[in-house]
């Protein structure tokens, strides 16, 4: 019994390897291209290519599968085992009216298995891309031959490996073909979900958006008992209606007095623990602010110049006028757009308001005269102040001059932005000693002699 297992063995041993000699060159099944012709009703096309095996002699059937574009099948058949260099010639025929109308992509498939693995080189050759056009009437139907070799691409896009080729009826993208109504859909489809993402992103703007508004300020020093005009006190309170920022604009006449208001914390340092919250320009004439020329900055400006502000103790003169330069020039740029030539003389009121918490801000008010060419200061006060919660409200004035005798407009424009660096870095820089200031620290000649804007010439600072 064992010598009879032996045996069998043996002579299934020689089976296997007598196959495997016979079959020592794989079979390479290849697809032509496909060809499509009508019949004269046009009811039914043929599609007809041929079928190479290119290599060895094939041992098993194949299978032989057309689908369509969207991955249905639509015809499979069984292809016997075909010799080494044999062409079989394979004609499949359709219906028409199983089709929609219009132009549809097909594939054809031949041996995609075991021996010729789907994506591997080998089987390469083995698919083939062809679209028929299946017209709306019979009567319109006329015999069409269309060929589509979808291994010859137009080009192939890097990394992601995908091959494009352009087609009369359409695009091929890999195995998948896209007819020209198909990519119109799609660009329709993509042009209006953007539209709605912009329509929708316009809406929450307007929902969570909010206008920047400078709002109305009252000083917290502004209500105060009644003192005697000839006291100490009673000059200092008349004098703080006057202190419009805490600059000194004026030329130094011999006795002329100037007041400054001083934002300091309580270390003393320049707009220490105070932070700028709203921007304004305006322009103003004998009768007062003119409304419609009103521009209250973005928020983007207000925090790029707080950045530069909490820095600015460790900046030199040209470093601070390096940093507020593009501030400045955002700001003058956004100033000019209600302005107009014919307004353009007009002079402009720059606002700046302030916010600070009780017990880590200080407003200080200094009184300076002119002796001997110098600023001298010759009295210093903080006021007394009624304040309601634990912020500390504050506000700057400047003055910027319109467009002067003999300036054209453009030089207007450009001389704004530079008045408007300085007046920042005059406003972030350490204030201005009794004596001589420095070159840097002195106003150009566009920003003195102005008339400050005072309660002749604007309405109250309650209602600003």
């Amino acid at each position: 019994m064992a010598r009879w297992k032996i045996l069998i063995s043996i002579w299934l041993i020689s089976i296997a390897c007598l196959t495997g000699l016979t079959q020592s060159e794989p079979r390479d099944y290849s697809v032509s291209a496909p060809t499509v012709t009508f019949d004269e009703a046009g009811t039914t096309f043929t599609v007809e290519f041929t079928i190479t095996n290119n290599g060895g002699d094939a041992v098993e059937d194949a299978q032989i599968n057309i689908t369509q574009g969207n991955g249905r099948i639509e015809a499979t058949d069984i292809l016997e085992p075909l010799e080494s260099g044999e062409v079989l010639p394979i004609a499949f025929p359709f219906q028409t009216a199983g089709f929609e109308v219009g132009v549809q992509a097909f594939f054809v498939e031949v041996g995609i298995d075991q021996f010729e693995l789907a994506g591997s080189p080998i089987a390469r050759d083995n698919r083939k891309s062809f679209s028929v056009t299946i017209p709306e009437t019979v009567a319109e139907q006329t015999p069409d031959v269309t060929i589509t070799v979808d291994t010859d691409f137009d080009f192939v896009i890097p990394v992601l490996d995908i091959g494009i080729k352009f087609q009369d009826e359409g695009v091929q993208v890999d195995e998948n073909f896209y007819s020209t109504h198909d990519i119109l859909i799609g660009v329709g489809v993509v042009a209006m979900g953007l539209v709605i993402l912009w329509f929708f992103t316009l809406i929450l703007r307007l929902l969570f958006s909010r206008k920047p508004v400078f709002g109305t300020w009252t000083p917290p020093y502004a209500q105060q008992p009644y003192y005697d005009p000839n006291s100490t006190m009673g000059r200092r309170n008349s004098w703080q209606v006057h202190a419009q920022n805490g600059t000194i604009f004026d030329t130094c006449a011999q006795n002329n007095v100037v007041v400054l208001k001083r934002l300091l914390d309580m270390e003393g340092n320049i707009l220490g623990e105070w932070s700028i919250k709203a921007i304004r320009t305006v322009q103003y004439d004998m009768y007062g602010r003119i409304s419609r020329t009103e521009v209250v900055m973005p928020s983007k400006i207000v925090k790029k110049l707080n950045k530069v502000a909490q820095r600015s103790q460790s900046y030199d003169n040209p470093k601070l006028r390096k940093a507020v330069q593009p501030i400045a020039k955002d700001i003058a740029k956004l100033a000019s757009k209600p302005i107009n030539k014919k307004s353009a003389m007009l002079p402009i009121a720059l606002d700046f308001r302030f916010e600070g918490k009780h017990g880590e801000v200080r407003i200080v008010f200094e009184l300076y005269q002119c002796r001997n060419h110098g600023w001298h200061l010759i009295d210093q006060w903080e006021p007394e102040m009624a304040i309601v919660g634990h912020k500390i409200i504050e506000s700057y004035t400047y003055t910027l001059n319109g467009q002067l005798g003999g300036e054209t407009y453009k030089e207007y424009q450009k001389r704004l932005v530079e008045d408007v660096a300085w007046l920042l870095g005059g406003m972030l820089y350490r204030h201005q000693q009794p004596a001589t200031p420095d070159p840097d620290m002195v106003p150009p000649d566009t920003l003195t002699g102005m008339a400050p804007i005072t309660e002749g010439n604007m309405p109250s600072i309650a209602d600003s």
